[in-house]
């Protein structure tokens, strides 16, 4: 029933169960599982920030230009240029590590089940498309990914990653909820 199982993962507790099911699923079915990591380059949170500094995701001056600057505007960027294109860059590098640490960790339990893995990539972009375009390249019969489980209103003003693979996906999508 299913030879390539595409993981979405992006550190949240659904996207765990997500992988959780799909590497069961991957070992009942001898199927090999693809794990991805979409990783944006959007400005770094302050979550992000403290998770960077602990773990040495990022270099210690990237990450003390990005401390709150007076003038700061409402949404949380800054109102240079410059000092954006710096948050941007950073929030990237900071993913993307993240990802890399993410992955191996994913890698290595599907392993130790015996579930083979394809690929573990991390891929800079919007996640919908991220996955999509991952989904299509590995030949996957099957998604599985997490909802963040966004309010309705949100959600049905700017659309969740879950709601917008589901609807172009090239295969079946099982979405779990956190």
């Amino acid at each position: 029933m299913f030879e390539r199982i595409l993981v979405a993962i992006d550190g949240s507790d659904s996207a765990d169960k997500a992988f959780t099911v799909a590497a069961d699923l991957a070992k009942q079915y001898g199927a090999e599982l693809a794990l991805v990591y979409a990783a944006t380059s959007d400005q770094v949170s302050e979550a992000e920030r403290r998770l960077a500094e602990s773990e040495h995701l990022a270099d210690s001056e990237d990450l003390r230009t990005l401390k709150p600057l007076e003038g700061m505007a409402t949404d949380g960027t800054y109102p240079l240029p410059n000092l954006l294109d710096h948050s941007h860059y950073v929030g990237l590098k900071v993913r993307m590590a993240l990802g890399q640490r993410l992955l191996a960790r994913y890698r290595e339990q599907a392993e130790e089940k015996g579930v083979k893995v394809i690929s573990a990539d991390v891929e800079d972009g919007a996640p919908d498309d991220v996955i999509i375009d991952k989904a299509k390249a590995v030949g996957a019969d099957a998604i599985a990914m997490g909802s963040r489980g966004f309010s309705d209103l949100k959600g049905l003003v700017v659309g969740s990653t879950s709601h917008k693979v589901s609807s172009r996906a090239p295969c079946s999508v099982l979405t779990m909820a956190a």
